[in-house]
C-alpha cells in the first residue's frame, strides 16, 4: 500500500497514522490487493458534522487510489481511519459505487437514513473492533 499523509504538523501522529494505515489496509484486502491500494490521508477542516470521509480519486467499478479526510480537531483519528478505511474496502471491492447507489449490486433508495444505510452499518459494525485489534498489534510492537 501506498500512503501519504498531508497536513498534519505533529510528526509521530503522522507516523501512527502510517502504522494504523498499514495495519488496516493488511487485515481488510487480500495481499495482491493490499499492495495496489493507494491512499492519501489528508488533515483538513471539514464541516460541524463530518468528523471523516473517504472516496476514491476516480470512477472506476473497482477503483485503487482514495483519499481520507480527517477533520483536524479529532480526539480519535485512528478509530475514524479505521471507519473510513472500511469504506475504502468497499469502494476496493466493489461493494459500495461511487455515487453511493448500490451496494453489492442491489440498487439502495436515496431515502435511507444515514444509520439504516447498509455501507454505514458495516463500517459502523467493524470499525471499533478494527481500531482495538490495531492498539493491541502498537503496544505489543517492540519500541525502538
Amino acid at each position: 500500500m501506498r500512503l501519504k499523509v498531508e497536513n498534519c504538523a505533529n510528526k509521530s501522529l503522522k507516523k501512527y497514522i502510517g502504522e494504523a494505515m498499514s495495519f488496516y489496509s493488511k487485515e481488510l484486502f487480500h495481499p495482491n490487493m493490499h499492495k495496489n491500494i493507494h491512499v492519501t490521508v489528508r488533515f483538513c477542516k471539514l464541516n460541524y458534522e463530518t468528523y471523516a470521509e473517504a472516496f476514491p480519486t476516480s470512477y472506476s467499478k473497482k477503483p485503487r487510489n482514495f483519499v481520507v479526510k480527517l477533520r483536524n480537531d479529532l480526539k480519535k483519528p485512528v478509530l475514524a481511519l479505521a471507519h473510513e478505511m472500511i469504506h475504502v474496502k468497499q469502494y476496493a471491492k466493489g461493494e459500495l459505487c461511487l455515487y453511493h447507489t448500490k451496494w453489492k449490486n442491489t440498487r439502495v433508495s436515496q431515502n435511507t437514513p444515514y444509520k439504516d444505510l447498509p455501507w454505514e452499518k458495516e463500517a459502523y459494525r467493524k470499525d471499533y473492533q478494527l481500531y482495538k485489534k490495531f492498539k493491541i498489534f502498537f503496544n505489543k510492537k517492540p519500541k525502538m
